[in-house]
Formats: structure tokens, sequence, C-alpha cells
């Protein structure tokens, strides 16, 4: 007996064939693809193509992989679209994968300075000082990242302008919904491509404020010395820093030459300034610390106080304080400056933000500005500066990619 053959038409079987392509296949090509030395990057990709919802692999930033592919078959049909949106989540951070000490490394032609560091919702936000050597001219720059190793490009949050060269963010504070960044004003009048120059008397404190972090207000004069002192009184004053004490009052920290009784004088001494305030709006001048330029305050759980670390000509200096009024000395560190070519020049305005209690992440985070080879009034001031990374477990010793541990606090 002759038995019937029965097979399937052209079309069916294309439609079977390509059945198991989708979803036996391709699931191994992805998962072979994001096999790759570089940290994945997580994230929802959606693509809508000819009517039918497809899952595609998208590099995220051109070098990182998606490590996990959600299709999402209820999307609307369209043009061909595609979007990437990143995770509600923090995957564990792995420090030992951060490649290098510089974050951000500048050259000849640009230079990154002054970082101020945020952390919300699975992301750290990373705001510098981004230079221009060329003009030079300066203004304030904003990255983000999930893994501390891929970032986001720099985008401008407030326009690059010599006049007023916008720059060394000091931190951000959360009030209401809203995220408040602090910063300062430094024109320099003088500076060419040729010659550094400081900023001149018209240097004040600003801050502006976001619900997204993609829209600011206005720039904000900080009327640090009181409401009751003009601004042409108050004199030239950088690198502001926001803390809320105890007391439950607000405390800006900044650096200015003052005489005894809280004036700006240029034949006072240098140090560090602080004023409070109740709302961020009138402040009171509150006492005056030696110290160097950008300044960072936070608790220090292991002695029940404050710790604060500002910048003396090179390195990171330490200072101690029960009640954010009166400071003493405990220590400095440059880091890993003998090893750094690039930062040979120096190390400085360093900014820590507690992540500990972040799960996934565990630490302190530092982030600093290193410039080299050349010192800063040779050269090296608005090029080739770069954001350096570290971190701790307790504020003393601090580990950067390729070291571990070095004690930096008694």
């Amino acid at each position: 007996m002759n038995k019937k053959v029965v097979g399937i038409s052209s079309k069916p079987r294309i439609r079977y064939l390509f059945g198991i392509f989708v979803h036996a296949v391709i699931p191994v090509v992805l998962f072979c693809a994001v096999v790759q030395p570089v940290a994945a990057y997580e994230g929802v990709v959606r693509v809508r193509d000819g009517g039918e919802t497809k899952g595609r692999l998208v590099a995220a930033d051109g070098k990182s992989s998606i490590k996990t592919l959600y299709i999402d078959s209820s999307e609307p049909s369209s043009n061909v679209v595609t979007t990437v949106s990143p995770p509600t989540h923090t995957e564990g951070i792995n420090f030992s994968k951060v490649p290098d000490v510089r974050i951000f490394k500048g050259d000849e032609t640009i230079g990154y300075r002054d970082p101020a560091a945020w952390y919300e919702d699975g992301v750290f936000h990373l705001f510098i000082t981004v230079c221009d050597p060329s003009v030079p001219r300066m203004t304030i720059g904003h990255s983000t990242s999930r893994n501390l190793i891929d970032w986001s490009p720099v985008e401008y949050v407030l326009p690059m302008d010599k006049r007023f060269n916008w720059s060394s963010p000091g931190n951000i504070v959360k009030v209401g919904d809203e995220r408040v960044l602090c910063f300062q004003k430094y024109p320099t009048p003088d500076a060419t491509p040729t010659k550094v120059a400081f900023a001149d008397d018209t240097a004040r404190l600003y801050t502006i404020r976001t619900k997204d972090f993609k829209t600011w207000t206005k720039p904000e004069l900080i009327m640090v010395k009181g409401p009751n002192v003009s601004e042409a009184e108050m004199g030239r004053m950088i690198d502001p820093y926001l803390v809320k004490g105890t007391d439950g009052l607000w405390w800006c920290f900044y650096k200015q030459q003052q005489d005894k009784s809280g004036r700006f004088s240029k034949k006072a001494r240098m140090g560090v300034p602080f004023s409070v305030s109740a709302d961020l709006k009138v402040w009171k001048q509150k006492g005056f610390t030696d110290g160097g330029e950008n300044v960072c305050v936070l608790p220090d759980d292991h002695t029940g106080g404050w710790l604060m670390l500002h910048s003396p000509n090179n390195g990171i200096g330490f200072k101690r304080s029960t009640d954010l009024v009166h400071w003493a000395d405990c220590g400095k560190t440059v880091l890993g400056q003998q090893d750094w070519n690039w930062a040979k020049g120096r190390i400085t305005a360093a900014t820590v933000i507690d992540c500990r209690a972040v799960k996934g992440v565990g630490k302190y985070v530092m982030f600093f500005h290193g410039s080299g080879p050349r010192k800063e009034i040779d050269g090296d001031c608005y090029k080739n500066c770069s954001i350096g990374i570290a971190w701790s477990d307790d504020l003393k010793e601090w580990t950067w990619p390729g070291k571990v541990c070095k004690r930096c606090l008694p």
C-alpha cells in the first residue's frame, strides 16, 4: 500500500520555521551577545515595526549591551520607533569592575572639575564644571549612571557664557518635591587661552531648582550675609555647600577672605565662613573656620559629629566638628597622586555621598578632580582636568581602581 505523504505548504512552513527561529535561536544569540568585557546596561526596548511589536537588541551607549530584553506585545502599531527605558531599580554595584579611577578624562581641549553628586531612584547624578580652554569659559554639566561605569553624555545645565562662568557645583539638597543645586558665578574677563586668571570681584553664590533634572529655574543669588547686606557689599565669594544641621537649619559653607567682623577684605585671611537659614532664602552669618576651597560636609556616624572635606593647596584635607561651628584638623590625603601623571599638578575638590543604606551600593562614594601634569597656575587649570572616583566603608580607608584600602583618616 502506498502511503500518502502529507506535507506542509510553503507559507505555513516558513511561518513555522520563523517561529522556531524567534523562540529558540534569537534568545540564544541575545544571551551570547551580552557576554562582553564591559558592564551590561539593563533596560526595556520597545520596537513598533509594521504593525507587529518585536524585541530588538539595542546598544544603550555605543559600547554597553542590554542584559535583559523585555518584549511588550501590547504596543500599538505605527512607524518604526525604538526607545530605551532604564529599569526602576539598581542592581548591585560591582566596584571591582570600575575600569579606571578617571570617569571623565580631560585633555588639551576640555577640562572637567569640581564634582557634586546625588543619588536617587537607582541613578547617580554627577554635576561637574565643564571647561572650554579655547576661550576660556565654563559651565555646569550633568551626567548620570546606574553602575558607576557607564555615564551618559554630559548635558549643560546652564549656558556656557564667559560673562557668568557658572561653575563649581557644591551639592544637591532635597526641599519638598524640588532638588536644589548650589554653585558659583565665576567671571574671568582677563583669562585667555594662554593665561590662567581667577574670578574677579563679582564672583557670587547661586542656586537653581528642578523637579525632574531636565528643566531648571533661573539662577537665584544666595544672600548669604543676610538681607541687609547688598550684593555689592557681600564681596567676592566662591564654592558653596549646603547641609541641614541637627538644629533643623540649613547651613551654607563657602570660601571667602573675611575680617573678624565677617566683612570681605582682600587683606583678611582666606577661609571657610558659614551662614544659617530656615528656608534657604533668608540667611544669617554664623561663623568662620580655617580651611581651603570646595568644602563638603557630611555626618560622621563613627564620631557622632561632622566631617568636613576641603581643598588645601594640594590634596584633600579633613576636619571634624561636633556642632558645625568649631572645627579641628584631622588629616590630609593625596590618594594615589604619586601614581597618576594626569593628577601630578593637583588633587582637589573631593565630594562624598553616603550610599551605605542603598541596597547594592553599601558604601561612601567619593568624586574628586585631578589636574596635570602641570600645576594649575602653569596652564593645567581649564584643560587636562579629570574627574576621579573612590569609595569607602568607613570614611577612613579609601579604595579606587587599582588600589586596595589606603588609610586616610585616623
